[in-house]
């Protein structure tokens, strides 16, 4: 797909980079392999991804390393402890943002991602509901989801380097 797609964009003149995997089943570092290897496939690869989901330590080590030895940044796609949780709304509570604020410190310490991108924009696991306005117009409103986030971010001291599981922040100051 990326030695099909990647010289397809560029006929068009455009720049575009592809990720490599960003893939969510369990063991899923493998899967890259395949197209790690294939130098033509890798012009066009800019960065690895993967989704959290049901995912831990060992995991995001995996992924760590498989990005290393490519030599590109690694990304976290899709940030979540627990895929189901769109079914009961518990993806807006504090068990479920404390779960994943363990995740996001772990993210940090041992997958060394570059960026962390909170699964979704939608309507399950929101951060922003759209509302209608007295005017009929659409309105972003935070959800409760949103303010966890904010806080996690905002209380967050930069250059951050990583936070611990135990909430010990390991920083180096610029």
């Amino acid at each position: 797909w990326i030695k099909a797609l990647g010289p397809y964009l560029a006929g068009l003149g455009l720049k575009t980079r592809l990720l490599l995997g960003d893939a969510t089943k369990k063991d899923n570092v493998a899967f890259i392999a395949p197209a790690a290897a294939d130098v033509e496939a890798m012009k066009y690869v800019a960065a690895v991804a993967y989704h959290t989901w049901s995912k831990g330590p060992d995991e995001f080590r995996a992924w760590r390393d498989a990005a290393r030895r490519l030599k590109l940044p690694l990304l976290a796609t899709e940030v979540g402890t627990d895929a189901q949780a769109h079914q009961d709304g518990s993806y807006g509570t504090r068990h479920y943002f404390a779960n994943e604020l363990k995740m996001y410190q772990q993210l940090l310490l041992d997958g060394e991602v570059q960026a962390v991108l909170e699964w979704e924009y939608t309507k399950d696991y929101s951060i922003v509901d759209l509302k209608r306005g007295p005017d009929g117009k659409l309105l972003p409103t935070p959800t409760p989801r949103f303010y966890m986030i904010r806080q996690f971010a905002s209380a967050t001291p930069r250059p951050a380097i990583a936070l611990d599981p135990a909430g010990n922040l390991y920083c180096v100051w610029e």
